[in-house]
């Protein structure tokens, strides 16, 4: 399963890639038909997103790699999106309040069959990509 092939590189990262509880239901829930595609997306999180944080000099080559990759890179949602729908964007972890709205996207569609989004925060203190939601297209201002 696509939930089985996932947990697989996330658990095989030697600490580099952890995922939330709320990350997994949506993980395992999420519609998204391109399994192969997804795979992809959490390689890229290990083995290019990952170094970037890192090592900061870093970071513009793991966003050229992931255009060239056709996987979107968000930085953060726009305030009007926030203001309205705040707290989708919001998780608590480890007993602090993280922003989720940084995340990467495969597909512009918005049926869940065709768009995959992953939300995530990187932890800074432990050095670990945190995924707090995989899956469904969070909503938008514009949705």
């Amino acid at each position: 399963s696509l939930f089985d092939r996932c947990m697989s590189i996330i658990d095989g990262s030697n600490g580099k890639i952890a995922i939330s509880s709320a990350g997994q239901r949506s993980l395992r829930d999420t519609p998204y038909t391109n399994h192969d595609r997804v795979v992809e997306c959490l390689e890229v999180c290990r083995d290019v997103l990952y170094p970037g944080y890192i090592n900061g000099d870093q970071f513009q080559d793991a966003i050229d790699t992931m255009t060239k990759t056709s996987i979107d890179f968000t930085p953060g949602m726009p305030d009007v999106t926030m203001g309205k729908y705040k707290q989708e964007y919001r998780r608590t972890y480890n007993g602090q309040n993280v922003d989720i709205g940084r995340h990467l996207g495969l597909g512009d569609s918005r049926n869940p069959e065709r768009c995959f989004r992953l939300h995530f925060h990187f932890d800074e203190k432990r050095k670990v990509l945190v995924i707090h939601h995989a899956g469904r297209h969070l909503p938008t201002a514009s949705s």
